[in-house]
């Protein structure tokens, strides 16, 4: 698991899906955890999570379709399209509306089936895109 320590009052603390705030002083930690499942079977259940993320976010900090589309170069219509799930996103157009929204990082937790290794498996170690 991964951890992350309130500016306000130094606690260091589990990231899990939280209410986002410091358990001591109620700070806000500036951070939100969603889980989009991926399931090779059923593709429309990851473009749904994603429209779900997307319109979360922008609703939780108080931005409009408008706003967002704006600060992240694309056509309004489209990030409706997006948050409806009518459109999947390239991933280039996924970074630009998550910079859009104010996110400077995301974060991949890959869980393992080790019913489905093979014995190239990566589990257990750290890699970064470069």
């Amino acid at each position: 698991m991964t951890t992350c320590r309130c500016v306000e009052c130094g606690l260091n603390q589990w990231i899990v899906p939280s209410s986002g705030r410091c358990r001591r002083c109620g700070a806000p930690l500036n951070f939100a955890v969603f889980e989009i499942p991926l399931d090779p079977d059923r593709p429309s259940e990851l473009n749904s999570s994603l429209g779900f993320v997307i319109r979360s976010i922008r609703l939780k900090r108080f931005k409009t379709q408008a706003d967002v589309a704006a600060s992240s170069d694309i056509e309004r219509s489209m990030l409706s399209r997006i948050e409806c799930n009518r459109a999947t996103p390239h991933l280039t157009t996924l970074v630009r509306i998550l910079h859009g929204l104010g996110i400077d990082a995301v974060y991949l937790r890959f869980h393992d089936n080790p019913a489905k290794l093979g014995p190239q498996s990566l589990c257990g170690k750290r890699h970064t895109l470069g």
